[in-house]
């Protein structure tokens, strides 16, 4: 369960990162 959260959270960090390099 806990590794499944820090998989969300880092899918949304790379998502972040991803709009402010575009």
């Amino acid at each position: 369960m806990m590794s499944l959260l820090l998989e969300k959270f880092i899918g949304f960090c790379v998502g972040l990162l991803n709009c402010s390099f575009h």
